[in-house]
């Protein structure tokens, strides 16, 4: 059969290139053969599919398509493939032609750097002689490759000497770019240091850079760069001209503390800073705004280094209250070491000072006088002065707490404060408030001391001097826990220390139920073996009844079975009937001297002051400070212990006792008044 010109050419033509991306999907196309045939039968075709549709492809980045090429109606020819609107940048190879019985081709194509982002519709056409054109559309999607930008806040930056200054850095992540950027700053000069915040990290825009300049950076203008590295992504940069400006001469003050207190008659020191900023000369410091009465001296008064102590001194008549002082700081211009709008030669610092009452100072005081009668009163006699406590703190002229109630003994110019303490049975902030001190020298008889005084009306007064051992000849309130100042007899007695009851404080002394008569005995250590003396405790049964006999004791000087004492004892087992408060006299064994009642009996669980005093040959017994019973000239015990003796105590009940002190003792005692108020001076 003969050949027809057709077909000739069909077979001559030579394969061509194939562009394609490489995307899931496949197209497809056909044509129909053309022409005339000296034989009869179907028309030669072709037809065209890709193995996708399209592709995305980053630029740099390369992807492959596979064509696939489909004969029919008796066409063996080969077939030209070509690709149609291809953007500028791209650029392939087919891996083989479509000769004939060729039936698939693989393109490779390579997107440049060039090639500008965006999506291109491509057609590929298969074009053979004797056929019609097979095509197939492609989609090719151009993106931009993995990287990210750098953004300053600010391109350029004016920094002085000595100062710094923030640039915040802003990263913007594209072409699926997710990871750490990590910024640096290149080309610095000396004295220059560039800080950054932090990485920018993945999920994170931006990071601060401060830039820090010394003093000692030159003057002038330089071109820094802010690089930004990411791994598996190229470097970034952003310029940043910096301008360094010369510091501006000055000093500042400060003072430390800013705000104190000071009492009258004190001091204290203040630390004054000053900072430097291209100031090299001395700064003369002054103080304003003082009060008379305050002064303040600065060490050194002109100092060139960076500080300098200021010393406030409050003098005694300055009145207690707040004032506003200033510190200030006065330099030469010729110590600037450059010259600005800045430039400041005065500096000033603010100091606020309360000024308060000194602990000795007080406002008002009463004169105390002591008066003795026909014996006198020797000297280091326990005196107590009643005062209206109540109505000076409602007036605002002393403190709820009795702290600045002071006793002082003068004498000419001599002013000495004498240790007081309140009455046990007393309290502060009432109408009856009681104190003690001790007199500083001996009354004659019938004659008397005004050199003492009551002061008060000092908010600023702290704890003030109270020792018991300074106002009595002994004494215990049983707050030690302990009996470390009795000795017992016998040894093993039941006297101990309990806080289930107390007069004052948190604990008192306690002897328990006992049957039967049992001599139990607690005694002064060391022994008070003083004559003329006044002996003083409180008292609480818990269920007075018949069958007491509990004794105060004076003069003892045996144990607890030669008992030479005379006591005041509360007794129901001897006579006198009915039972009641006694002063009683025992003497090696011998029965019951000389006694008495007045009763009543203390009714339970209430305290009740017992006293009991010795002066001479005669004894007396006190109940709640009112004297019950005296006896005189009977008694030749001038010396010996004192302490306490229980005899009987019914079942079922306690003897508690509290606040034990010991005293001088002169009858009649001497007496105090108080006088009207004064202007402490």
């Amino acid at each position: 059969m003969q050949t027809t010109t057709r077909e000739r050419t069909l077979a001559s033509v030579a394969a061509t290139a194939l562009f394609a991306l490489s995307l899931g999907g496949a197209l497809s196309c056909s044509s129909g053969g053309g022409g005339s045939s000296t034989t009869s039968g179907p028309t030669p075709t072709i037809s065209l599919t890709l193995s996708t549709s399209g592709s995305t492809v980053s630029v740099g980045s390369s992807a492959t398509v596979t064509g696939t090429l489909a004969r029919a109606g008796g066409f063996t020819g080969d077939v030209i493939l070509t690709v149609e609107g291809v953007p500028a940048g791209v650029t392939g190879g087919v891996s083989n032609g479509l000769t004939s019985g060729a039936t698939s081709a693989t393109v490779t194509l390579t997107v440049g750097l060039t090639t500008a982002p965006g999506s291109y519709t491509l057609t590929v056409r298969g074009r053979g002689t004797g056929v019609s054109d097979a095509t197939a559309s492609y989609t090719l999607t151009v993106t931009a490759p993995p990287s990210f930008t750098l953004a300053l806040s600010a391109t350029s930056a004016n920094v002085a000497q000595g100062a710094n200054t923030p640039v915040t850095i802003t990263v913007a992540r594209v072409g699926g770019f997710a990871g750490d950027v990590t910024p640096t700053l290149e080309g610095a000069p000396a004295g220059v240091t560039g800080v950054f915040s932090s990485v920018v990290t993945a999920g994170t825009t931006t990071a601060t850079l401060t830039i820090s300049v010394a003093l000692t950076t030159t003057v002038g203008t330089y071109n820094l760069t802010v690089r930004g590295r990411g791994t598996g992504v190229p470097d970034v940069t952003a310029p940043l001209a910096l301008t360094v400006t010369a510091a501006p001469s000055s000093y500042t003050l400060a003072v430390t503390p800013s705000t104190l207190s000071i009492a009258q008659n004190g001091n204290s020191p203040i630390a004054v800073t000053i900072g430097r900023s291209n100031y090299v000369g001395a700064v003369t410091l002054a103080l304003s705004g003082a009060p008379t009465g305050v002064t303040g001296v600065f060490a050194p008064a002109a100092p060139t280094g960076t500080t300098s102590t200021l010393t406030l001194t409050i003098g005694a008549a300055v009145a207690a209250g707040q004032y506003t002082l200033t510190v200030r700081g006065t330099g030469a211009a010729s110590s600037l070491v450059s010259r600005s709008t800045a430039n400041v030669v005065d500096q000033t610092a603010t100091i606020t000072l309360t000024v308060t009452l000194a602990s000795n100072v007080f406002l008002n005081r009463k004169p105390i006088t002591v008066t003795a009668s026909i014996p006198g009163a020797p000297v280091g006699y326990s005196v107590s002065v009643q005062f209206d406590h109540a109505a000076l703190v409602a007036a605002g002229k002393a403190m709820a707490s009795g702290n600045d109630v002071r006793v002082f003994y003068i004498n000419g110019a001599t002013k000495t404060e004498l240790d007081r303490t309140l009455d046990a049975g007393s309290s502060w902030n009432s109408s009856t408030t009681r104190i003690w001190f001790k007199t500083q020298a001996a009354i004659a008889l019938n004659g008397s001391d005004g050199n003492y005084f009551l002061y008060y009306n000092n908010p600023g007064a702290g704890t003030p001097p109270a020792s018991m051992a300074n106002i009595f000849l002994f004494s215990d309130d049983f707050e030690s826990g302990n009996l470390s100042k009795w000795t017992q007899l016998p040894a093993g007695a039941s006297w101990s220390v309990s806080a289930a009851r107390s007069h004052n404080g948190a604990s008192a002394l306690m002897y328990p139920s006992e049957p039967g008569i049992q001599v139990k005995m607690l005694v002064a250590n060391p022994a008070l073996n003083i004559a003329d003396v006044y002996v003083e405790s409180w008292w609480l049964l818990d269920s007075p009844s018949t069958f007491w006999d509990l004794k105060q004791l004076f003069r003892q000087s045996g144990n607890s079975t030669n008992r030479n004492y005379f006591d005041t004892h509360l007794t129901y087992v001897f006579p006198p009937s009915p039972y009641g408060w006694l002063i009683g006299w025992r003497d090696d064994e011998a029965p019951l001297g000389p006694g008495g009642s007045t009763g009543p009996v203390p009714a339970p669980s209430t305290w009740t002051r017992v006293g009991s005093a010795m002066y001479g040959s005669s004894a007396h017994s006190f109940v709640n400070g009112v004297e019950n019973f005296f006896v005189s000239g009977l008694f030749d015990h001038l010396s010996g212990n004192i302490g306490f003796e229980k005899m009987e105590i019914p079942g079922g009940s306690n003897w508690w006792i509290d606040d034990v002190i010991v005293r001088k003792y002169v009858s009649p005692e001497p007496a105090t008044t108080l006088g009207a108020e004064q202007v402490a001076p």
